[in-house]
Parts: C-alpha cells; structure tokens; sequence
C-alpha cells in the first residue's frame, strides 16, 4: 500500500496516507530530521523532503509552521531556504510552540527503541542503553 501511494503522492506528505496504514510501517519508510543524511543519502533523487527544499528555494514566499521555524533557527539544520522576513501566523503561541519544538523528552521506551535500532549494527554496544532504559523505568516506577 505505501508503494502504491509512493508512486502517486506529489508531496510525500504523511497525512495524505491511506488509511490503514500503521504508525510501524510509516516509520519503516520514513526518517527523521535528526538521522536523515540529506544530500549524502542513496535516495536523495527520490526523497520528498529535498523535493520540497529544492522548491522552497526558488519560492518568493514559503508558508510553514512554528516547528519547522523553530527547528531551522535552532537545530542548525536548514530546513527553510534563506529569507529576509518572515510572518507568523498565530503569533501569541509562537513562544510555547517553538519551546516545544526544541525540547526534547526522553523515556525509558525511547531508550529501548534505540538499543533495538542499534542491535542492528553489530559493532555497537546495546547494553548501556538498555541498562539506561531500565534504570530510567525503575527511577519513576
């Protein structure tokens, strides 16, 4: 079902998916902001999000939201092209939004997610992680 929509989506966008398609699969076709190799990538012909930056770039005006500001002007990745000005929509939220959007919560499942993803290199060590999981779990039990 996700080829089929890969194949026919403009925009890759995730919340034109067809229903019936799980959080678990999407995450198998799909990659964050944190780990996405951007240009070095084998996929970078293929992947939406260069698609869109590469559009962004020759706009006179791109429409975002407060996260993709927040996360262009703190996380030092350029996700929005190069601008003089920028309007802000809702702009009495922009405070929460963007503190929200640069702060990062951890929990014992995140810490296990990521020993399980790191299981699948074998020249990395998961039982720090693990032990950090399950300490973590322990810590508010």
């Amino acid at each position: 079902m996700l080829r089929e929509w890969a194949e026919r989506t403009e925009t890759g966008d995730r919340d034109d998916l067809p229903e019936g398609v799980t959080d678990q699969a999407w995450r198998q076709v799909s990659v964050n902001a944190v780990d996405c190799l951007g240009r070095k990538c084998p996929m970078v012909e293929e992947c939406f999000a260069e698609e869109a930056r590469a559009q962004a770039v020759d706009a006179d005006i791109v429409v975002t939201n407060h996260a993709m500001l927040a996360i262009d002007a703190f996380e030092g990745l350029e996700v929005l092209p190069d601008h003089d000005a920028v309007i802000i929509d809702e702009g009495h939220e922009l405070a929460e939004r963007v503190t929200s959007a640069v702060t990062v919560h951890l929990s014992a499942g995140m810490l296990q997610a990521a020993a399980s993803s790191a299981r699948r290199h074998t020249a990395i060590r998961v039982e720090p992680l693990q032990e950090a999981a399950n300490a973590l779990e322990a810590a508010f039990a």
